[in-house]
């Protein structure tokens, strides 16, 4: 049962890690068409972004619920929306705390302020 429960979290962690056909997972362009990533380099990278994504899962303040990770030979790519400056910050410091991240571009959006305006009567 252990095992099963462990395969289902990597599976789900693993999950949108590394990007095909070596395109850039931001602007989905090729980063260099004229040297493809090697599968020992691929492997790497989604290894890399399965560290940060459980980094980022048990950090109580991330919760990587909206933030995408991806990774490209060694430079983490965030996507997604951070509820505070705060928090985009930290998901960054988290990322960068990985062994084997070279860089990380943080492109989340802070979300605005969602709360509802009061009706008055």
């Amino acid at each position: 049962m252990l095992a099963i429960l462990f395969g289902l979290f990597f599976g789900f962690v693993l999950t949108g890690c590394g990007s095909q056909n070596d395109a850039s997972p931001v602007f989905s362009a090729p980063l260099d068409p004229g040297s493809p990533r090697s599968f020992s380099t691929t492997w790497e990278d989604t290894i890399v972004c399965a560290r940060v994504k459980t980094k980022m899962i048990s950090d109580d303040f991330v919760k990587a619920g909206p933030i995408d990770v991806d990774v490209y030979n060694g430079i983490v790519y965030l996507t997604g929306t951070a509820q505070t400056n705060s928090q985009k910050r930290m998901a960054a410091d988290l990322a960068r705390g990985v062994e084997g991240v070279i860089a990380v571009e943080n492109q989340l959006v802070v979300k605005e302020n969602n709360m509802v305006p009061e009706i008055e009567n």
